[in-house]
């Protein structure tokens, strides 16, 4: 037997080296980077995973940036269903370098900037209709500074990352962190880049992808941020004077799901139910309060931030709801956001077709008042943008004067502060 097997053995040896050249690597069901691009559709593709991050898992719009920006805030505060240590910590800004929230919103991102780098860098070498080459790119390039822009007003200095990886030589992969005043100039220069490369809208094939407007609404801000007034009011009048986007009459309209991508929508995430590919309002739904529905009851806002409202506002039946009728009973329960309540998916609630805002129009109006009354007080200008978004809220003449409007001669200070609580 010991014979047989090492004839055996040799034979497949002596084959082996009779074919060498079968031992080279031919990977048939890989495919490199290299053999990637080589069409518009390939192209295209590309482009389309640099969106993916954006809405799924955790790391993104789904979550991630929901309990970075609002759990530490007097606006919300864990709910009943938050049984993660990591996400109290967030909250009672008590967090470790082990917190997985974190870490998963830190990597999210940084995968959509990896799509974005080889993105930008291999489209321009395919052969294909140059329009769409360049809208291809611009769209990579506005989504690369959304990321960073996220990135660098939670961390501050971090790594900055506008080439593919090509190697895992500690060079490319260990990479210092760049200044902050270094990773906004990159977001600008993104920007202007898309401003210049993006159509105004797509047809409804191609809704939710990135536009000219969408890049001049995120340089608005990136600008704010910064404290640039003078160039912060200039993006946010562009986006106001292109006449492509308005308030609608009812600020509930703006969230239904019946109307997604309407003339108050900038720029939002897309999710679409029944795809794996929904909205996980699960979380935000009331728990074990409606007989039937589901509901977690994890991600939920303060009863200050609900009081904070003028009951008169309809915002804020808009945002939050504190009772829901179902099969002709009705059941009250403490605020809960109401904002991306879907009707339709009651009995799944972890698959919503609910879209989420990043950019409104009425953002753009109160960038705008902000960044005038940062330069020389409170304008006429100032004024009338940030009356248009009470205006709307208190269901009146947006164009009309009328009792809701912020009272006259309001200094800097007291101005800055009114902005603020309509933001």
């Amino acid at each position: 037997m010991m014979k047989l097997l090492t004839f055996l053995f040799f034979g497949a040896f002596m084959l082996g080296l009779a074919g060498c050249d079968l031992l080279e690597e031919q990977p048939r069901s890989l495919i490199s980077t290299e053999q990637f691009f080589s069409n518009a559709s390939d192209a295209v593709a590309a482009v389309n995973a640099v969106y993916d991050p954006l809405n799924t898992g955790n790391g993104m719009y789904f979550r991630g940036l929901y309990l970075m920006a609002e759990l530490p805030t007097d606006n919300a505060e864990p709910g009943q269903g938050v049984n993660n240590a990591r996400i109290h910590d967030i909250a009672k800004y008590t967090v470790s370098p082990v917190n997985d929230r974190i870490d998963e919103l830190y990597r999210a991102h940084y995968l959509l900037i990896s799509r974005a780098n080889l993105a930008i860098a291999r489209i321009p070498g395919v052969s294909m209709d140059e329009a769409l080459k360049n809208r291809l790119v611009g769209e990579a390039r506005y989504l690369r500074a959304l990321a960073y822009f996220n990135l660098v007003r939670f961390f501050g200095p971090v790594p900055l990352m506008v080439e593919p990886v090509t190697s895992l030589d500690p060079e490319q992969l260990n990479r210092e962190r760049a200044s902050v005043e270094t990773v906004y100039a990159q977001i600008a220069e993104d920007l202007k880049a898309a401003e210049t490369s993006l159509p105004v809208g797509y047809g409804s094939a191609d809704m939710g992808r990135a536009t000219s407007g969408a890049a001049s609404a995120l340089l608005a801000k990136a600008y704010l941020t910064q404290k640039k007034w003078a160039e912060a009011a200039a993006q946010a009048k562009k986006v106001i004077d292109s006449g492509r986007y308005r308030l609608l009459p009812k600020y509930a309209d703006v969230f239904s799901q019946t109307n997604e991508n309407n003339a108050e929508i900038i720029f939002d995430v897309q999710f679409t139910a029944n795809t794996s590919n929904g909205f996980g309002y699960i979380l935000m739904m009331p728990r074990n309060k409606i007989p039937g529905v589901q509901g977690n009851g994890a991600d939920v806002p303060t009863k200050e931030f609900y009081n904070a409202f003028n009951p008169a506002d309809t915002r804020r039946p808009g945002t939050f709801f504190t009772a829901y009728e179902y099969n002709g009973k009705t059941y009250t329960f403490d605020p809960h956001w109401f904002k991306f309540f879907d009707a339709s998916a009651l009995t799944r609630p972890n698959d919503a077709n609910t879209n989420y805002p990043v950019l409104r129009y009425p953002d753009m109006l109160l960038t705008y008042a902000e960044a005038l009354n940062e330069q020389s007080g409170p304008t006429a200008a100032a004024y009338d943008a940030v009356n248009q978004v009470r205006r709307r809220a208190f269901g009146v003449d947006m164009n009309a004067p009328s009792t809701y409007d912020l009272p006259a001669g309001l200094s800097k200070d007291a101005f800055r502060d009114a902005v603020l609580a309509e933001r």
